[in-house]
């Protein structure tokens, strides 16, 4: 260390070295751990402490906080803080695609969710792209890919016939929203077992780093929602909706984490 610690800083760091310089053989990625993870842990839950222990309740969304939520209660039982948290099942998929049935323009919400960015290999078929709008190989006949010039559910997409598809999709926007209407409510109904509505501010935990699910979590609740992630990149949905912090780097400026 080149600068000085404070006494949290002093101990996390004492009990590094005597882990990492006590003779003890390690695998990888244990010293891994002990080396890299278990300070950014730390302090990212101490951070993440700091700013919410004067807060009710705090849900951490997984999976990436499952560890930080033990970390997290540990030091609420050492300070005697009462602040209800919980673990909730949930990514940016099961978010942000229900709650585009909200969206007053379908055929809108259809081409953000058909884009073809989104898959990672770039050459999906037709019916991989209609499945991210909830369309399915049994609702599409002959007949329709005929009337879109598309030659079968098999055909590779790029960017030449992605505009078929797209209309394709929207011209069974119907189908889409009613399918998207049903997981809202599932998505709902499953929040609700968590109780995340019965809070006028409801506070989250995730890695980062737009805040897309703190973005939809907002719209399908319609609270307020503040988000604290190790990073954030972009300001654009704070500015509308919401309120994002970020530890390591915030609006993409570096925070006392990183200097």
């Amino acid at each position: 260390w080149d600068i000085p610690l404070n006494p949290t800083e002093s101990i996390m760091a004492g009990i590094r070295n005597n882990l990492l310089f006590n003779g003890e053989c390690y695998d990888y990625w244990e010293q891994f751990g002990i080396a890299y993870a278990f300070p950014i842990y730390m302090g990212f839950t101490k951070w993440l402490y700091d700013m919410t222990c004067n807060e009710d309740n705090l849900f951490f969304l997984a999976r990436d906080g499952y560890a930080i939520k033990q970390l997290y209660e540990r030091i609420c039982k050492k300070t005697g803080k009462k602040i209800e948290t919980d673990y909730v099942y949930v990514s940016r998929n099961t978010l942000q695609i229900p709650v585009m049935a909200l969206e007053p323009q379908m055929d809108q919400a259809i081409k953000l969710m058909t884009n073809l960015s989104g898959f990672r290999d770039g050459k999906p078929s037709v019916e991989e792209v209609l499945r991210t709008v909830r369309i399915y190989k049994e609702d599409v006949t002959a007949q329709m890919l005929h009337l879109f010039e598309l030659q079968s559910m098999d055909e590779i997409v790029n960017q030449e016939n992605y505009p078929k598809v797209q209309k394709l999709a929207a011209w069974l926007s119907d189908k889409v929203k009613k399918r998207l209407l049903e997981e809202k409510d599932l998505l709902a109904a499953y929040l609700d077992q968590h109780q995340m509505s019965r809070w006028d501010t409801i506070n989250i935990m995730d890695i980062g780093w737009v805040g897309s699910c703190q973005d939809a979590l907002e719209k399908l609740l319609r609270k307020k929602v503040r988000g604290y992630y190790f990073g954030t990149l972009d300001t654009s949905v704070r500015q509308k909706y919401c309120s994002m912090f970020g530890w390591v780097f915030d609006d993409r400026i570096p925070g006392n984490a990183a200097n």
